[in-house]
């Protein structure tokens, strides 16, 4: 199992625009985090093949410095097939990102454009 989690708290303490101070910065989520686990079947004929799966968070985010635009947060499912062949130190995998197929906006710039995540 991997998974990793971050707390950020940002906040503008001196800025040339008046009105900007206190805000928090661009495209900072105070959340974020993310979750795999992988099973790998060691023993029998189908040793080496395993499965895994996992979830990537991303809490909401201000898209503009005088913090009026927001981008909503989003969660996205993954999921992967694995197989390792330690003998001979070959493996692969193949994994599906956003196993659901969900929409959402992973990013943006101001508020003149954004980039969507990912699709299945």
């Amino acid at each position: 199992v991997t998974t990793g989690y971050a707390w950020n708290r940002t906040e503008i303490t001196e800025d040339a625009v008046a009105g900007r101070d206190g805000k928090a910065l661009t495209m900072a989520p105070e959340h974020q985090g993310s979750l795999w686990t992988k099973y790998l079947i060691q023993d029998g004929p189908a040793a080496g093949w395993g499965l895994g799966a996992g979830a990537v968070y991303e809490g909401t985010k201000w898209v503009d410095q005088d913090n009026t635009v927001k981008l909503e947060s989003w969660w996205r499912y993954d999921a992967g097939i694995y197989y390792e062949h330690s003998a001979s130190g070959w493996d692969g995998s193949i994994v599906v990102r956003n196993l659901l197929d969900e929409e959402y906006i992973q990013s943006a710039w101001g508020v003149e454009g954004a980039i969507p995540g990912e699709e299945r």
